[in-house]
């Protein structure tokens, strides 16, 4: 199962649970005004406190991890439009030699970069495949790097000359 589904699942739990405490807190606070004795009464708040705490947490909670979503989110957007900055600016760069334009041109970068982030599919798709949305919009051609696309660690071949131990 999908984080995403995962956590509207549990969304939906809290509210579930949040709807339910606050019925039984309702209903709770109907039967102390009825009860018609100090005992009871009292019983009947004790539970209402006891609702009422259940369903200021789950709405806390609901918040909370809402708060925690978009700051994820938001981390996830700013580190992404970094990689791309980083990936399609060297291609801007060789391209547009006037510092004044190349200065436009790194503008314009940017703001496509914050246009792209307004939308939900900016941190899903592919890095390779952003770099390549946001390279075709300034007509640039994004070489790749073997080695930050290659997911193996890099390792230097052993030198047949090379011997373990003391000679």
């Amino acid at each position: 199962m999908a984080a995403e589904d995962r956590y509207d699942r549990h969304d939906r739990m809290l509210d579930e649970i949040a709807e339910a405490a606050m019925k039984l807190a309702r209903n709770a606070a109907a039967r102390a005004e009825e009860a018609e004795s100090g005992s009871e009464a009292a019983e009947q708040m004790a539970a209402f406190e006891r609702m009422a705490r259940s369903v200021r947490l789950s709405i806390m909670l609901l918040r909370r991890l809402d708060r925690d979503r978009r700051a994820d989110r938001a981390e996830a957007v700013e580190v992404r439009k970094k990689q791309i900055r980083a990936a399609v600016l060297p291609a801007l760069r060789a391209k547009v030699r006037n510092p004044n334009e190349r200065f436009e041109r790194e503008i314009e970068l940017d703001h496509a970069l914050a246009e792209e982030a307004l939308y939900d599919g900016f941190t899903r798709r592919t890095l390779e495949a952003a770099v390549r949305r946001i390279a075709a919009r300034f007509d640039l051609t994004v070489e790749e790097e073997p080695a930050a696309n290659d997911p193996r660690p890099s390792q230097a071949s052993p030198d047949p000359q090379a011997r373990a131990g003391p000679s």
